[in-house]
């Protein structure tokens, strides 16, 4: 990294943070790095008052019981699975007000990034929650895999599928930026109503 940093910034001023880091610890960077504080700030802030009054209307309606677990499937079109925890989507639904997180979900370990890959054989002991939200490309040949996927037994086996607790959400919700993060806010609501 220090090459690319030292070549570009023969080009213009260059900054370097983590852009792993989750989206409340990031913003603030960002914000600093463009001189920005309180506007930062104040978003930040707005985000998650709205984020909890989602929530706590989510409680309110019976939609969400409290202690209700979650967990969230990434499923690409090389038929590659993995389990989310931290990042667009699964860092809203395990928000203070929000989902929890089974036991055995937090247990696992990410390969990569935030990325933990699961296989055919591991759901029953990986997609543990009383919801499943799975993240599914608009790509015709992921849709198409997921579809034999779901033809399984072992998947119709999973609880939150036999309770009819799966949600699907197009991945193009599941990016960490603040943005998106608002823009998924709005819709997540709309996404429980079947």
């Amino acid at each position: 990294m220090d090459k690319e940093v030292e070549e570009a910034s023969k080009i213009a001023p260059t900054v370097v943070f983590d852009g792993m880091l989750p989206v409340k610890e990031r913003f603030p960077i960002i914000a600093d790095i463009v001189g920005k504080n309180a506007e930062g700030e104040q978003q930040l802030k707005k985000y998650e008052e709205d984020a909890e009054a989602m929530w706590q209307k989510l409680r309110t309606d019976g939609t969400v019981a409290e202690g209700e677990t979650a967990v969230v499937l990434q499923y690409f079109w090389n038929k590659n699975m993995y389990v989310m925890k931290t990042g667009g989507v699964a860092d809203l639904l395990y928000q203070p007000e929000g989902f929890a997180m089974d036991e055995k979900v937090q247990a696992l370990q990410p390969n990569s990034g935030p990325y933990i890959q699961i296989s055919e054989e591991s759901m029953h002991d990986t997609l543990v929650g009383d919801y499943l939200f799975v993240l599914l490309s608009a790509d015709k040949e992921a849709q198409k895999a997921f579809e034999e996927l779901q033809q399984k037994p072992l998947w119709n086996s999973l609880p939150a599928v036999k309770n009819n607790k799966i949600y699907f959400i197009e991945d193009k919700w599941n990016y960490d930026d603040m943005t998106t993060s608002k823009m998924l806010l709005e819709e997540f609501p709309n996404m429980l109503v079947k």
